[in-house]
């Protein structure tokens, strides 16, 4: 499977797609995306489009949208990521779950908590200093990205789907920084974190966040907290 297909199929839009078919055939006019019959019509693609997502990152041995833990941790490690920390939480189902930090000695640190029993891949992102090629490059290779000096990108993506193409992609037209050069703003926290604080003030919630996470930077090895500038 080409480069060119997954590209396509990471970037459609299900919905999109069906209010574009469904006003072209004169199936529905204005205000498009609220009619029921584009949305059920979209519902269909979407699902559709999922499975081929799904299929295409697994013959690829890439991470999916939804992910077994186990399956997600053997392709990061197998990908160059070393696992620096994990740290076990209790939230109201589990006593099972746990915070996961892989580092990356090109220069990333990828973050995420798990769910269900410590089974599957809740949610987090890959943080990372980058500076591109050229000026020029593919806008749909980037996510989140601030401007640091001297061409150098401070940024993230979504750790879920197709990580490992995605961090080919900024290989392709650009080079990670081992050393990080402007430090990516990132909370290590999970979301049982989240949960005790809720209805605190910001400053509260913001102080907090930056406790939890400079005490969780302190356990990395000496290597990844140089490579990400020390605390927060």
């Amino acid at each position: 499977m080409s480069d060119e297909y997954l590209d396509r199929l990471l970037s459609f839009d299900p919905l999109g797609a069906a209010e574009d078919f469904m006003v072209a055939s004169g199936r529905a006019g204005v205000n498009a995306a609220n009619d029921p019959r584009v949305i059920a019509v979209g519902t269909i693609v979407g699902q559709n489009h999922q499975q081929a997502k799904q299929e295409a990152l697994m013959a690829r041995d890439d991470t999916t949208f939804s992910n077994d833990l186990e399956r997600y941790v053997g392709i990061v490690e197998r990908n160059g990521y070393e696992m620096v920390l994990r740290e076990g939480f209790t939230d109201s189902r589990s006593a099972n779950n746990a915070l996961y930090v892989f580092a990356h000695p090109d220069g990333l640190l990828l973050c995420f908590d798990s769910y269900y029993e410590d089974s599957r891949v809740n949610g987090g992102k890959v943080y990372y200093n980058w500076k591109p090629h050229a000026d020029k490059y593919p806008m749909e290779i980037t996510s989140s990205l601030r401007h640091g000096e001297d061409g150098v990108k401070v940024g993230d993506h979504d750790c879920r789907e197709a990580l490992i193409y995605r961090m080919d992609r900024l290989r392709e037209y650009g080079d990670f920084l081992p050393i990080w050069q402007a430090k990516s703003f990132f909370w290590l926290t999970h979301y049982e974190d989240h949960h005790r604080l809720e209805g605190a003030s910001y400053e509260i919630r913001s102080e907090q966040y930056r406790t939890l996470t400079n005490e969780r930077i302190a356990k990395f090895p000496e290597w990844v907290r140089e490579m990400i500038g020390g605390l927060m």
